[in-house]
Order: structure tokens, then sequence, then C-alpha cells
């Protein structure tokens, strides 16, 4: 449980308080009681702290805390009930002034609420009763008045580990074990090869078999490479279910063991297969469910595990064991560096003595040294958004102070977990949306909230286990009968569960079985098997999140109205939705509203009574009235004007808007903006151009905008307030812009003068012909782009001029922080400005269908890789010292390859080539020269490989590269060379 007893407490008081300043609590009479429930729960409070410390050194105060748990929980429900049924009842009053609802208040509780009264009354008594019971063993067990400390709690996804290379690497001691595992792997003459990799948890072994994996070697060799996380307690139809898609197999709608190992055999037979087997702590795995179908390959395969025990690894016959080493104290201290930011010379010379201290009190351990150097850090790091933080608001984990909300608050403690190597972030998504947990903290996480959370299937827990569980996370694709459950509906009523997520098909709901869990807080109903909502939903008083993402719902019933605690409705991607309730304009708490990707066309009136909305995704522009009296197309912008609250705003269909009034100025709040229209079936008249022109221009957005999405734009030009000579005031905050489809501008905004920019896209620019001085907006501006990391064009078929300014060789760079530049269809650009040349931050150029572009030429700083992909014009690549990788794809007219000292791979791939390019002999050449250990990778025809094999017309200069691998587009022939090993191998007949 950690400190979340703690937060719960606290925030237990924090509601009391705030419920005793509403009506509410007159009009039931229950004021006095709640004061004295509040009293006691401030009096545990004081000994809450030394009550964590010892949790673990004594089952009694264990015990006592988790019955303290239970009579909170409990408190939070009836503070819902009060709040909730206070409401009804003032609701149900004619109106009238506050003032004439106190001088009434006695009266009116008195003849309408008697009965409702004495239960209430007699659940918050019951629970102070208990409380003193709870506070009378805290004597008993000697608990001490402890100032309490200020920590956060988590929620993570389910452990998983990932082929993805971990980016905190140091030392070269990894590299040499990478080396030396991928050495004996192709110096081995087996067929089917076991090699095994073991250590302690978190030394890593993983990392090591990421390493391995991920190694342009193995890439080339094996067609079919799969990773598997097993881990201690798996589920066999699952491991094999999963091995098959890996291996590009299908397997229906089998789902026994029986039915899934044959077409495992017939997938991966006649492949050359590479396995991973990560995290597995038994030799069965292998030896009873694995080894017989994989040995049905006749070609070749290997198999690397990774696990504790070094007897696992022999269990499996392993022909080689790599035992993982600690790290050398030097790497130590250099990963300890890293994870702490200390990059100054002077800052490490003066904290080297210490940090030699506790790298030798982490004896060599990885992850303990990143954990350590992870707490010494500052946290001032900026992250992106975490997706989870709407359970988080919804259990109630986080509460407003210092003017952030509960969001921002959330936004903010997932920041401080990654920068603390807690969780890491998954490197796939650029805005860092999800994340994983290393397997042995998630192991303390579970065992800290152990008989309390469980992901699987609840039909393994007895009947006492599942009556404790509060969250539940089930993922399954059949239907869970209701008998299956060890609980009777009466039980059921009664049941704690706060979390319940049925993810991918599971349609328990359909006999109402959820809806008898009176405690949920949070529902996920997720995918397409879910049709419809009954309206006993209306029985979830305490709802706080429902996430319909995915459904086939058509409709939502209008007892959605009564969820009055409902603060999160999620409804993404339901494709049969096209309509909402009036209901809904009922949900006074609702914070979040996801529509993004349905097609809701009909909407009720007056969403702009929802004063605490702040995060709209999906809002449907029009506000046209339609022959139904509740429902009209659309939303018009004026129920924005109250939406004071609004952080993240998505607006769709702008095209059906109604000009209106400046909305969006006044938001002082406003982080995330995306405006959207429809794109045209038609060509658009003047008079439309010119409406919709004017709708974008009432859309001025406040100074605190962060980002910026403008989806089919069809104007002739941006708004005002985007391409205004002024934009760094109107927009000083903005880090991120993207641009998609605004086919009819011929200029873009002067983005150079954004002082805080960091990312810019721009996409389907069909206008764009010229871009120079208005694009960087040199007036006033020192250094244009000042902040830019990631720059983006795409897709802009009719531009051909790129300038930075009228002399360039004068001028100071732009962009002094690039760090990436991409550029895609842009088939009649010439030429790129010789200013970018100057940046010393770049690492990665990508150029794709840029037809007219004849040279890349002079970038004496980009070190780490430069992709040229079906550029049809370009001749020379020339003079790039730094440059570690290049990448060349169906680049024909490719005469000259030249300067590139540093280069450790290229890869080179054309169908159409009939036999290797001169250019290919004079780098290798050159390589031999710089004695570089270069990696050439050739993906060609069959025709071209053979003329690559030994006794080859082109063997020659294959030979001159240390080394090679050769491989056909569909990796049904490949070829292996190795100079210094000494060994070729290939599959050719």
């Amino acid at each position: 449980m950690g400190t979340q007893a703690e937060a719960f407490l606290t925030s237990c008081v924090d509601r009391i308080v705030n419920l005793l300043e509403e009506h509410a609590v007159m009009i039931l009479g229950v004021k006095d009681d709640l004061k004295k429930l509040q009293a006691k729960v401030e009096l545990i409070k004081a000994v809450l702290e030394d009550a964590e410390r010892k949790k673990l050194q004594y089952r009694t105060i264990e015990i006592w805390l988790n019955s303290l748990k239970d009579v909170l929980y409990e408190a939070d429900d009836i503070i819902d009930l009060c709040r909730t049924k206070g409401r009804e009842l003032l609701e149900e009053q004619p109106s009238s002034s506050i003032q004439q609802r106190k001088m009434h208040c006695s009266l009116l509780s008195f003849f309408s609420t008697v009965r409702l009264r004495h239960k209430i009354g007699s659940k918050i008594r019951n629970l102070s009763d208990r409380l003193t019971d709870i506070e009378n063993n805290s004597l008993v067990l000697s608990l001490c008045h402890l100032k309490p400390c200020e920590q956060q709690d988590t929620t993570v996804n389910v452990r998983q580990t990932s082929p993805l290379i971990d980016l905190d690497i140091v030392g070269t001691e990894i590299e040499d074990s990478t080396r030396k595992i991928v050495d004996m792997i192709f110096s081995h003459e087996d067929n089917f090869k076991i090699v095994a990799v073991t250590g302690m948890g978190g030394i890593g072994k993983t990392t090591l078999a990421q390493r391995v994996y991920n190694h342009v070697k193995i890439k080339n060799f094996y067609p079919t490479t799969i990773w598997i996380c097993v881990s201690r307690k798996f589920s066999e139809v699952e491991l094999i279910q999963e091995t098959i898609r890996q291996a590009r197999g299908d397997y229906g709608q089998a789902k026994t063991k029986a039915e899934l190992l044959p077409i495992m055999a017939n997938t991966v037979a006649n492949k050359c297969l590479f396995l991973v087997l990560d995290d597995i702590w038994s030799a069965d795995v292998w030896n009873a469910l694995l080894c017989t179908p994989l040995h049905s390959t006749p070609r070749c395969g290997c198999v690397l595990v990774t696990t504790r025990h070094q007897d696992v690894a022999r269990g499996i016959k392993a022909m080689y064991i790599h035992e993982v080493q600690k790290l050398h104290a030097r790497s130590s201290l250099e990963l300890l560096c890293k994870k702490a930011r200390v990059s100054r010379e002077d800052d490490i010379e003066r904290l080297v003595k210490i940090g030699e201290e506790i790298v030798r009190k982490c004896d060599g351990l990885p992850l303990a040294i990143k954990l350590i150097g992870s707490l010494l850090s500052r946290k001032d790091y900026d992250l992106a958004i975490w997706d989870l933080r709407a359970l988080w608001v919804a259990e109630g984990f986080l509460h407003p102070k210092e003017q952030l909300i509960a969001e921002e608050l959330a936004e903010n403690c997932y920041a401080e977990l990654v920068s603390r190597s807690l969780l890491q972030p998954i490197v796939l998504y650029a805005d860092q949306r999800k994340c994983r947990m290393h397997d042995l903290l998630r192991s303390l996480a579970q065992y800290l909230s152990r008989g309390e959370s469980l992901c699987g299937d609840p039909r393994k827990l007895d009947a006492f286990s599942l009556s404790k569980i509060r969250r539940l996370s089930v993922l399954m694709d059949e239907e869970i009968e209701e008998e299956a459950y060890p609980l009777t509906r009466s039980q059921r009523k009664n049941l704690p569960l706060r979390t319940l997520m049925l993810l991918e098909g599971t349609s328990i709901f359909q006999r109402e079985t959820i809806f008898s869990f009176p405690c949920l807080r949070v529902l996920v109903l997720n995918g397409k098997v879910i049709e419809n909502l009954p309206s006993s939903i209306e029985n979830l008083l305490h709802l706080r999140m429902l996430n319909l993402n995915y459904t086939s719902i058509a409709s939502l019933p209008m007892s959605i109205g009564s969820l009055k605690n409902l603060q999160i409705l999620y409804l993404i991607r339901c494709l049969c939705l096209h309509s909402l309730p009036a209901s809904i304009t009922q949900l006074d708490d609702l914070r979040c509203l996801g529509l993004n990707g349905t097609p809701v066309t009909h909407v009720p009136k007056g969403l702009g009574k929802l004063k605490l909305l702040n995060d709209i995704g999906g809002f449907v522009a029009g506000g046209h009235t339609t022959c139904q009296t509740e429902l009209q197309e659309g939303w018009g912008l004026e129920e924005l004007e109250y939406l004071a609250q609004l952080r993240w705003l998505s607006i769709t269909r702008l095209e059906r808007a109604m000009i209106s009034k400046p909305m969006l100025k006044s938001k002082c709040f406003l982080r995330h903006l995306i405006l959207s229209c429809t794109m045209p079936q038609y060509k658009l008249s003047f008079e439309e151009i010119n409406t919709i022109e004017a709708i974008f221009e009432g859309l001025f957005p406040p100074p605190s905008l962060e980002k910026l999405q403008i989806i089919n734009f069809c104007g002739q030009s941006l708004p005002g307030w985007l391409i205004s000579s002024s934009l760094e005031t109107n927009l000083p905050c903005i880090e991120y812009i993207h641009l998609i489809s605004c086919s009819f501008c011929t200029q873009l905004p002067p983005f150079g003068k954004l002082p805080q920019l960091r990312y810019l896209n721009i996409e389907d620019a069909f206008a764009i012909v010229n871009i120079g001085t208005e694009f960087v907006g040199m007036h006033g501006v020192s250094t244009a782009f000042p902040k830019l990391e990631y720059l983006t064009f795409n897709g802009m078929p009719n531009w051909e001029e790129w300038s930075m300014s009228g002399n360039e060789e004068e001028e100071e760079p732009s962009m002094p922080h690039l760090v990436e530049l991409q550029i895609l269809g842009c088939p009649k650009l010439r030429s790129l400005p010789t200013t970018l040349q100057k940046i010393t931050t770049i690492q990665t150029i990508g150029i794709t269908k840029c037809d007219s572009l004849t040279c890349v030429t002079n970038f004496r700083y980009l070190h780490n890789q430069l992709v040229i992909e079906k550029s049809s014009g370009v001749e020379i690549i020339s003079n790039l010292p730094a440059l570690n990788k290049l990448v060349i794809t169906d680049v024909h007219a490719l005469k000259h390859i030249e300067h590139l000292p540093s280069l450790r791979y290229m890869e080179l791939c054309s169908s159409s080539l009939d036999k290797l390019p001169e250019w290919l002999q004079g780098l290798a050449d050159t390589n031999r020269k710089l004695a570089n250990d270069l990696q050439l990778t050739l993906r060609c025809s069959i025709t071209l490989m053979r003329r690559c094999v030994r006794k080859g017309p082109d063997w020659p200069t294959i030979r001159r590269f240390p080394h090679v691998s050769v491989y056909t587009h569909d990796r049904s022939a490949l070829m292996e060379y190795n100079h210094e090993a000494g060994y070729f191998l290939t599959n050719l007949q």
C-alpha cells in the first residue's frame, strides 16, 4: 500500500471539509455527524506515518492498516451518498434564494428526509465508532505521532519487456558481451542453437538480450525474429498464441494447447527463426512446451533465453551460457552521472568521491544505480502527457492545489515517476503516452497492493479473496458466465470493487453482472462485441469514469444523466454512435468528454452548462436546429463561452459552424487545441471559403497555448493570429505545431519567431512553392527557431525553393538546437539551405521522394544517420565527417559517396540493381585505409546476390568490407560474410 492510506485519508478529510460547506448537508441534517467523523480521521492521521514504517515488520500493524482502509473506503462512499442525495433533495424543492433555503432547511429536512437522514446518520455514526476502535488499537500497538512525508501513488501498466534497446547504456561491457554472443551464434555450425543469458535480477539480462536481438547480423540473417516475455506466472495458451502471431501466423479460433501446437509447428516450418524467451523461471517452458514444435524447422534457428537461474539454463540444454557480470566501477559511475544528469566536467570532478561511494554500495547493479541516480536528479525535466491520468483522477488520488487541477497534477506525477526511473516511457510513442515498469519494481508494487488489485481471471480466486478485491482488470475473448463467479448476486452487492476493466470483447455486462457492483468508480468496457448499455447503469451512484472506447454501441440510455458523480466519459471511435442523449447535460461533475473518431452529428443543447469540463475531444461544431426538439446538428461555438476550465480542446467539422464572437482568447488555461474541418468533396465557393476563414479568425487562442493542430483548413490564407508579425506575442508558450492538409495556403506563418517551439510538422501543403524569410520571421528576431528540435515537411508536391535568409553566408545559424529533419514527398525541391549545415546538434536527416534534390553535402555535424529513399535525382553524398549510419533505397542516379570517415554502417536497398555501383568500391577502399569496422548490408534481387558470392563478379568488392550481409527483400535468400572471423554463410543453391 505504501503511502496509499495517507493519501486516501487526506483525500477523505478534504472531501468532508468541502461537503460541510455545501447546502446538501443542511438539508440532510448530518453536519454534526460529519464533523465528528472528520475529527476522528484527523486524529488517526497523526500516527499513520509510523504505521506505514512498521507494517512490514509487524503483521498486526498491517492488519490495523487494512482495517483503516476499509473504513476510509466506506467513508468515501458515504460522502458520495450525502452529496448526491442532498443535491437531489435540493433540486426537488421549488427555486428560491439561498437565504430562503437556509430558513426552511430544518422544516424540509424534517418532513422530506427523515428516513434518509436516519439511514445516512446511522452509517456515519457507525464509521465514527469503528474509527474510535481503530484509534484505541493504535495505542495498543504503540504507534507514535510523526509528521507525514509527501509522497505519491503510482498506477502502471501490466509488466512487459520489449525488444527495443534501452538508451541508458554505458561502458564497453555490454558491447563486448553482445559481440561475443553474436560471434558465437554464427561460428557454431549446429542447425539449431540454444543460448542462455543468466544473472541476478536487475543486472541487465534483458538489456543484453535486446542488444543481441537488434544486432544487425541477427536481423539480416534471421528473417523471423520473435520476442516473448515469459515471467514466473505465464499462460501456455497465450504464450503459444503470441509466438504464432509474431511468426506471422494465424491461430484463428484455436484456444487450447492441443489445437495451437500444430499451428505453431506449421507456422515456423521452413523459417529461419530467432526467438528470445525473456525472464523464464522454469525449463518446462522450453522442454515441455516449445521444443518439439520449434525443432520442426529444418533450415536454421536460434533460441536466446534470459533467466536468473543457472539450473534453468542447463535444463534447456543451452550450448552456451553467458553470465552477466556486474558493472565495473568506471561504468557504474558513468551510469550514475547520466541518470543524475550530471554532465559538466567541473560537476563530475566535484562529485566523483561521493559518486564512487554510491556505486560501491550499489554493487555494480544497473537497476539500483539508475534508481539512485534518478533520485539525485533535478525535478524540472519536462515530459509529455500520460493517457492514464484519467484513472488517477477517477480514483481520487489527486486533488487541486496551487491553481493546478487534478489532471495537471497527474501529469506532474507521471513526469516525476519517469524522471526517477520508476516508470519507463516506450520509445515507440513520440508523445510518451505508454509506459512500462521493470519487473522488480512491479513485483514490489504488486506486493504493496496485494489483496486489493488483480489483473487476470477472477475465476481463479475463492469467494473470500474476491470479496477483498477493489481493482480488477480482465482481458479475455470468451464470455464469463455469471455462475462462474464464486459470489452470488446478493454477495456482489456488498463487493467493494472500485475499478473494473473489461477489455477486448468480454461481454459479462450483458447479464448486468457489473451493475451489481455498487461501489464502482471506474468502469472500462472495450471491444466491438459491446453493442448496448443497459439503463440500469444509473445504479452506479459512485461512478467517476466510464470508458466505452472502440465499442459498437449505437446509443446511450437516457438514464446516464443520473450518474451525478461522473467526471470522465470516453466514447472514442464508437463508429455506430451518431447522437448523444439530452441527459448528458445533467452531468454537472463532468470534467472530460472524449468523442474523437466517433461520427456524432446530433447533440443536445446546453453543453456550456457543464462548468467543470476541462478536456473536450471531438467537439462537434454546428448548432443548427433539427426537427428533434432536444437535439441539434452540432454545438454552437457559443457553448464554449462559459467553459473557463478548458485545458484540452478538439473541435471538428468547423465548416458547419456559425461565425460567432471570439470564444477562446479568454480561456487562460487552454494548453492543447485541435481545429479541424471535414475534407470537402466538391470545390468550395468563394463565399464558403470566406466563411471558413472568418470562423478560424474568430478562434484566436490564448497566450497559454502549448500545442496546436490545424487539419483540413480549406481557406486560402491561415488566420491572422497565426500569420501575424507579432506571432511570438500571440503564442509565446507554443511548443508543438502540426498543420495537416492546409492545401490552398501559399505561404507559411513566421514560425521562426516562436521562442518555445520544439516540434513543427507541415503536411500536405499542396500550394506551397517557395519557403523563405516569411517562414523564418527574421525581422526583430536574433535567432530564428531558437528551440526547434524536430522539423518535418511531408507531401508538398509543388515546393521548389527553401531559403532561410537573403544572404545565408553571413547569417547566424537558425535552428541551433535542431535534432532531426525529415523531408518526404517533395519532388520539386531543388536544394537544402546551406545554413542547415552549420547546425551542431543535428543527429538525423531523412529524405524520401525528393527527385529534384541532387546532392547532400557538407553537413559536418550530422552524426547519427542519413536516410535517402526513392529520390531519383540524388547524385552526390559527400563531406559528412561525423556520420555513423547511411541508408540508401532506390537512389539510382547516385554516382559519388565520399568523405565519410566515421561511417560504421551502410545499407543499400534496390530491387532493380543488376550489379554493384562503382562508387561502392571506392567507399570500400577509403574504409580500409581508415581501418574502420564498416558493416555493409544489401537488400537486393537474387540476381545481384549471386554476383556477390565467392567467385562472383562482385566478390572483389564485397571482400573489401569487414562485414557484409546480403539478403533478398522477402529474405528467402541470405548471405553473410565476416572477414575477421573468416566465415562465409549463404543458403543460395
